[in-house]
């Protein structure tokens, strides 16, 4: 006991001298730094107000953009020489093609992608870059071991026969509303895949001279094509990505439609002027764009490290953003709505993609609206942010949490789940609740108690959360303490303690956090990999929301990022921090993403002045801001039902000490249940005990699972006249 406390005399010592170092010489390198991130962001914003990054990913969108405009005809002299360059830029040393930036070793699908793209592009067969792309395909089994959407776009290129591709089923193009019925149970995104892929392997199979078809392969085709038609947002593309965007294409072109139709022509030009970049390397095709992601976290940024809300480019940059709010109703095979949901009203990643509303992006957009709230009291901005509060309040899913773009799909276990449904995910939960926050909801709204059960139950049980849209455990773990900060819960609580506890081991000798995406595989990896400043400020934020401001972790993460900044005010992070779809190896590298997170971690006010060991002076030509007063913009609930939500965290908490004790009791074969009811409870203990499989009692465990408070849910509250 003795040498334990020495052991934490000496830490409190350490964490007093960095603190005293900090306050004494690194001022003035803080402050330094945090204009510069000022400068440098300002000076990148476009002149409509937005901030545009640019995102990069695999080779294969690259590659599909080249077989795409072969296919079409339309393929320049230009952009085949300059994608060719780009791809032979990307090509392993083994003839492979990585799969996503910064990746060691090359991919088998990848590098199909990319030897058909560079066949079409011109380059002989006797290239070396090809030669080795062949030879890698061959030695990993041949074009035939590879997917079914990659052994279409080689088929579009010609290097593999379209009587080759399995056939898919179009019978459900006859179904009415078959669409609405398989959002039931798929993600958005497999829905409009169900729809293009068959109808575009349809199209490259049939034959082109004999053009008799029957009356319903006929009405098949007609279905198909209307559906991509009223799925095509007006700037041209579908779901607001380049790989849907092309396959759209394609699959009208083979159904019939000339490339001088509109459609196609819209298509064309989206890629052309919004997804294609040249480069000293070549020419490469982002995967998606992000401005209304990327302009409402600068915002964000800019306000909290002192920028005056009233800048005439944060007022553009808010104007940009009312006007991409969605105004045309989402489809319903696409968002799945219930009675009482709005269609629209949010906001999406990109910019134009009026179909794509997802949860995500309207929380983050709510967050940079509230940052400029007191320097705005026009009609149009309170409406935007009243319509979005409404359209998020009523996406919440039954389980508590938030998925990204489909209502009412059912809760997944704890840990990663990706492409098949579009469930409620806890680092967009952890997200949304920072939004709500800002409007005045707190822990004893019934909304924010199901986000919190929600949460408890996914939380794995070395006490961390896994991030679905982005790499990964850690960036999970922060977002939700986050979250659950802002809220109002007790940080002291041991579930949160745990995950603290984690995040502070998982930091590297550099003061820097990094995680490779292996992670997404094996769990022992969470939390391990090269210090990136994305993740390492996400986490110091968590960590300072979580009580740790004057820690030597954050203080050396604060560390960390001053010495990374580059000089001219930016940083790089060495690893990729977007995630497309982890089960296919797609993620990228978003350019913007460092800096704006580097920045409002340091320059988050609040934060810093928490501690009076680190009070900052005011920088020269920058206007610091005190912490605004919390808002009172909405009535207040007078009904008694701060009460009951009370009483029911005490419920709740009662069972979690009933359920944590029985959960050893409660594990078979690896896999845990959670109750929240002891009729839940119960339910599941017979299950697992008796080893039964039998999917009533599974499914009754788990309908057990996320009941929640009695009465109905607090309405979503108005925006009232202050």
């Amino acid at each position: 006991m003795k040498s334990k406390s020495g052991s934490n005399e000496q830490v409190q010592q350490k964490e007093q001298n960095l603190s005293v170092n900090l306050h004494k010489s690194d001022l003035k390198t803080l402050q330094e730094t945090i204009c510069k991130a000022q400068k440098y962001l300002l000076n990148l914003q476009k002149q409509d107000g937005s901030w545009k990054g640019c995102n990069l990913s695999s080779p294969s969108y690259t590659a599909s953009a080249l077989i795409l405009e072969h296919f079409l005809g339309v393929l320049t002299k230009k952009d085949a020489a300059e994608g060719a360059k780009w791809l032979k830029y990307q090509q392993k040393q083994d003839g492979s093609f990585p799969p996503y930036p910064f990746a060691e070793e090359g991919d088998f699908e990848n590098t199909c992608y990319g030897y058909a793209a560079l066949i079409v592009a011109g380059i002989p067969e006797s290239d070396t870059s090809v030669q080795k792309a062949y030879q890698f395909i061959e030695a990993n089994g041949g074009i035939q071991k590879s997917r079914l959407e990659t052994q279409i776009f080689l088929s579009m290129a010609g290097v593999w026969k379209p009587n080759h591709l399995r056939s898919l089923p179009l019978l459900h193009k006859l179904i009415p509303f078959s669409e609405r019925l398989l959002n039931k149970f798929l993600a958005a995104s497999l829905v409009l895949a169900a729809n293009i892929l068959p109808g575009l392997v349809w199209g490259l199979k049939k034959d082109k001279k004999n053009r008799r078809l029957s009356f319903l392969s006929q009405l098949q085709e007609k279905r198909i094509i209307e559906y991509l038609t009223q799925r095509q947002n007006s700037t041209g593309d579908w779901y607001g990505v380049a790989f849907f965007t092309i396959l759209g294409a394609a699959c009208l072109y083979a159904l019939g439609i000339p490339t001088s139709d509109t459609r196609i022509q819209k298509a064309l030009v989206y890629i052309n002027e919004r997804l294609k970049y040249y480069t000293p390397q070549g020419m490469h095709i982002s995967p998606s764009t992000s401005e209304v992601w990327d302009t409402a976290l600068i915002i964000h940024a800019l306000v909290e490290s002192g920028i005056n809300p009233s800048d005439p480019n944060l007022q553009k940059a808010c104007d940009y953003l009312l006007q991409n709010q969605g105004n045309v109703p989402v489809p319903a095979d696409w968002q799945n709505p219930h009675r009482t949901t709005p269609r629209n009203g949010g906001w999406s990643y990109q910019a134009g993609n009026q179909l794509g509303t997802d949860n995500d992006t309207t929380a983050i957009v709510l967050i940079a609206l509230n940052d400029l709230i007191n320097s705005r009291n026009d009609s149009l901005f309170r409406d935007a942010i009243d319509k979005g509060l409404t359209w998020d309040l009523a996406m919440q899913n039954p389980d508590g949490g938030w998925s990204a773009w489909t209502w009412g799909h059912n809760s997944k276990k704890p840990g990663p789940q990706f492409l098949s449904r579009d469930a409620s995910m806890e680092d967009l939960t952890g997200r949304v609740l920072i939004a709500l926050a800002k409007y005045g909801y707190t822990n004893k709204d019934n909304n924010i108690i199901k986000a919190v059960r929600f949460l408890q139950l996914q939380q794995e049980q070395n006490g961390i959360w896994w991030g679905r849209f982005f790499v990964n455990y850690l960036m999970g773990t922060s977002y939700v303490l986050s979250g659950l900060k802002a809220i109002g819960e007790d940080m002291n609580q041991p579930y949160i303690r745990k995950s603290v506890i984690w995040l502070k081991q998982q930091q590297n000798e550099d003061g820097g956090w990094g995680e490779t995406v292996d992670s997404y595989n094996n769990q022992c990896l969470a939390g391990i990999g090269e210090s990136m400043p994305t993740l390492t400020s996400l986490v110091i934020s968590a960590l300072i929301d979580a009580g740790e401001i004057n820690s030597l972790s954050v203080q050396k993460g604060i560390e960390y990022i001053i010495t990374q900044q580059d000089s001219d005010g930016g940083w790089k992070d060495c690893g990729v921090q977007g995630v497309l779809f982890p089960e296919l190896k797609l993620y990228y590298l978003n350019y913007l993403s460092p800096n704006y997170c580097a920045l409002e971690t340091l320059g988050n006010q609040p934060r810093r002045q928490t501690a009076a060991d680190r009070r900052l002076a005011t920088s020269p030509g920058v206007q610091l801001l005190a912490a605004p007063a919390p808002l009172d913009i909405f009535p207040q609930d007078t009904n008694g039902a701060d009460v009951a939500a009370q009483l029911f965290r005490l419920f709740c908490q009662l069972v979690d000490f009933l359920v944590q004790p029985a959960s050893l009791l409660c594990t078979r074969g690896g896999h845990r249940f959670h109750s929240t009811r002891a009729g839940g409870l119960a339910t599941a203990m017979t299950a697992s005990l008796i080893g039964t499989k039998s999917q009533r009692v599974r499914k009754a465990a788990l309908s057990r699972q996320y009941q929640t408070a009695s009465g109905r849910d607090r309405p979503s509250r108005r925006l009232t006249n202050r």
